[in-house]
């Protein structure tokens, strides 16, 4: 499991729980790996590898961010010297305020998704059902919570997330809702490194590690799949 991903906690600083890098169906873990699937867990551990090396850099500078906005802002060599000599170390953490400077603006300017027809073969009537119903799903999903969340990550450490999922409808079994839900580790995510846009929106491939304790693993999964989820790390 040493090759496997870094696991990074709410606050950036590294943990060490068990970890399965990538979601599986539980039928998925138990049955016999045959050539085609074992041709594409081969690939995406490649390109995980891949997207993980070509970040390290990048990522650990995201966590001196995250130290940072914490009021971790003395050098450790300098740190431990005080220490040492029983000197204080004071820290005026001034940086959250510039932070919400920016992200209370985002917060009374919120971000909405708008749907305007474009051309003389659109119908408004159509664009204006299609608002309505992307308001609902904004609206049923909380999705505030999850603009905001990625807000304030992008603010502090450059980068921010939210997902949009399909998940099965409370009141119907047999039908599926959009939701748009949130990211609140902006580090289990990696995309393709080859990406051009700045919003990823050319990327070929994205990965998004999910991190859960050792027992809930074999519980959900059973014993044996622990031995098998190392394909994925």
């Amino acid at each position: 499991m040493a090759d496997g991903p870094r696991i990074i906690s709410s606050d950036g600083l590294p943990e060490e729980p068990y970890r399965k890098a990538v979601s599986v169906q539980k039928s998925e873990i138990k049955a016999p790996v045959d050539g085609d699937m074992a041709a594409l867990l081969a690939l995406a551990l490649k390109r995980w590898r891949t997207s993980s090396d070509s970040e390290a850099q990048l990522r650990e500078n995201m966590r001196d961010d995250q130290r940072f906005r914490a009021a971790q802002q003395w050098p450790l060599n300098i740190k431990a010297d005080r220490d040492a000599d029983g000197r204080p170390c004071h820290t005026i953490n001034r940086l959250p305020t510039f932070i919400r400077q920016v992200t209370n603006q985002q917060r009374q300017s919120k971000p909405a998704i708008q749907v305007n027809p474009v051309d003389s073969g659109s119908d408004p009537k159509t664009a204006e059902v299609l608002q309505g119903v992307i308001r609902h799903i904004e609206i049923n999903s909380g999705a505030d919570v999850a603009y905001d969340t990625a807000c304030d990550h992008q603010v502090t450490m450059g980068r921010g997330y939210f997902r949009i999922v399909i998940d099965w409808s409370e009141v119907n079994p047999w039908e599926q809702d959009i939701r748009i839900r949130r990211i609140r580790n902006p580090f289990t995510v990696y995309f393709d490194p080859a990406c051009q846009e700045p919003d990823y929106s050319d990327a070929r491939y994205a990965f998004i590690v999910e991190d859960i304790p050792k027992d809930e693993f074999e519980a959900q999964y059973g014993k044996d799949a622990a031995h098998s989820a190392e394909l994925f790390t």
